[in-house]
């Protein structure tokens, strides 16, 4: 991150150019190491939707390696002309990474051996491919700020002075939409504890991050919820999101507490299973 501001603080067309560059070599790299990984992957791991996102970033890697290396103001805007339409694309990745994942368990079954292996390649994948996003993400952001003029308190996407308090505000709106849609009603919620504190980082990050805890402790907190409404004072409990920070603001710690239920000892070993959910089996229109 603090790469990312000194580079960016103040971007010209200079500074696009060897961002651009820099993009060129990296990129092709990143995309044929995701798709060799599934290539060479075990035959049982290869549902279509695996197959799918394999293909997916040979694509993006032929797409990027045919292009002239972006020496020029109008290779440069092409350059994300591509980079966008890589990014809208690899933006199917999650919904696929999830729809094998999902086959693998429920259709074919995965032995434990078979699980920690699948476990470590989508650690992998999907760490590699935060690096990705942000890299473009971050270039893409740059070109809006050299050609349409910086955005106050932004550099690229990164947010100067992110807060916690207004990005978790945000999604649990969000969140209280879905919830009522789904199951006709919602938990309220509070945001509390060191509300004012703020840091340098990427907000859509922390948004996906707080709208998928939310969901789960919203549906939660109205299942559980349910064993109560006939009591004649019940009302549904609120969510409280706590947001805790050290002296100096070097550390930042956010919490998400509520009154789901909590989880079973005999589930804790699979909290952090990829193929592991705690919602009930959607049919297919639902999903």
């Amino acid at each position: 991150i603090e790469m990312m501001i000194k580079f960016g603080m103040d971007p010209n067309m200079e500074t696009l150019i060897n961002s651009a560059k820099f993009l060129y070599r990296e990129l092709p790299v990143r995309y044929a190491v995701r798709a060799k990984e599934f290539e060479l992957a075990p035959s049982w791991i290869k549902t279509q939707s695996f197959k799918q996102i394999s293909e997916m970033y040979l694509q993006c890697f032929m797409h990027l390696r045919s292009l002239e290396e972006p020496t020029t103001t109008r290779l440069e805007k092409k350059l994300c002309g591509i980079l966008q339409q890589h990014k809208e694309r690899l933006g199917h990745v999650i919904p696929l990474l999830a729809e094998g994942t999902h086959e693998l368990k429920d259709r074919r079954g995965l032995s434990p051996r078979e699980e920690r292996y699948l476990h470590e390649l989508l650690d992998r994948f999907l760490t590699a491919r935060i690096g990705t996003s942000v890299l473009t993400s971050q270039h893409l952001a740059l070109h809006e700020d050299v050609v349409d003029g910086k955005r106050e308190g932004y550099v690229g996407a990164l947010q100067m002075r992110c807060s916690p308090k207004e990005v978790f505000t945000d999604a649990a709106e969000s969140v209280k939409l879905m919830c009522t849609r789904e199951l006709g009603t919602c938990p309220g919620y509070i945001v509390k504890g060191h509300t004012d504190v703020v840091f340098p980082y990427f907000p859509a990050h922390i948004h996906y991050i707080a709208v998928e805890v939310l969901k789960n402790s919203f549906r939660a907190t109205i299942e559980h919820s349910k064993k109560f409404e006939q009591d004649s004072n019940f009302r549904i409990p609120e969510v409280e999101v706590i947001i805790g920070s050290s002296n100096d603001d070097e550390d930042v710690v956010i919490m998400v507490r509520d009154r789901g239920g909590g989880i079973p000892s005999s589930k804790m070993p699979d909290v952090w299973k990829y193929t592991h959910s705690s919602a009930g089996k959607r049919t297919a229109e639902d999903q």
